[in-house]
């Protein structure tokens, strides 16, 4: 009897290293091949995102192929808690391994906004309605409201606002680009 739980149990051994085995080399082929982009690719992963949500932008995006392997590379690297929000550019050839130390990384690419010295706060608030990439709070606003908004002691806001480019992460709010602008 003691022979044969003998056996059993270096099958289940055997089986068990076979297994790690396969996992590794799986592990080695999916993480550091690299796939070469045709072009670049720009992308977004949004702030608050779990990792499912994130594999699945990923793979919405064109980045990545299967969102359950790139799911099951953060966790086998432990980075699942990693990874950054942020608009991201990729070009070239990548590993999913990179990708996941680009994402984790911060290694994010920031949009830009351009206040020009001369505008007066209606042009400067168009500006800011029309980027693209920051959360519009202020657009419903007039001018006194903003001003209440933001603290400020002055009912019109003309001239309190430093002209420069601010660099911001995509979804940053409007309201934070003018309270960055007024501090200097």
């Amino acid at each position: 009897m003691a022979r044969k739980r003998r056996g059993i149990f270096g099958l289940w051994f055997r089986l068990a290293f076979w297994l790690m085995g396969l996992g590794t080399a799986w592990l080695t082929a999916t993480t550091f091949v690299e796939t070469e982009l045709p072009a670049p690719v720009q992308f977004s992963l949004k702030q608050g995102s779990g990792l499912r949500s994130v594999a699945r932008q990923l793979q919405n995006a064109g980045v990545v192929d299967y969102s359950l392997r790139f799911e099951l590379l953060a966790r086998a690297w432990g980075l699942e808690n990693r990874i950054q929000a942020g608009n991201y550019e990729i070009s070239g050839a990548i590993s999913p391994y990179g990708l996941l130390q680009k994402v984790t990384s911060g290694e994010h690419r920031q949009d830009k906004i351009t206040l020009v010295e001369g505008w007066n706060f209606s042009q400067l608030k168009a500006a800011l309605d029309a980027h693209p990439a920051l959360r519009h709070e202020l657009a419903q606003l007039n001018e006194r409201e903003i001003s209440s908004r933001l603290g400020l002691q002055h009912a019109v806001p003309e001239g309190l606002f430093f002209p420069d480019t601010y660099y911001f992460v995509s979804g940053a709010s409007d309201i934070s680009v003018l309270q960055r602008a007024n501090r200097m």
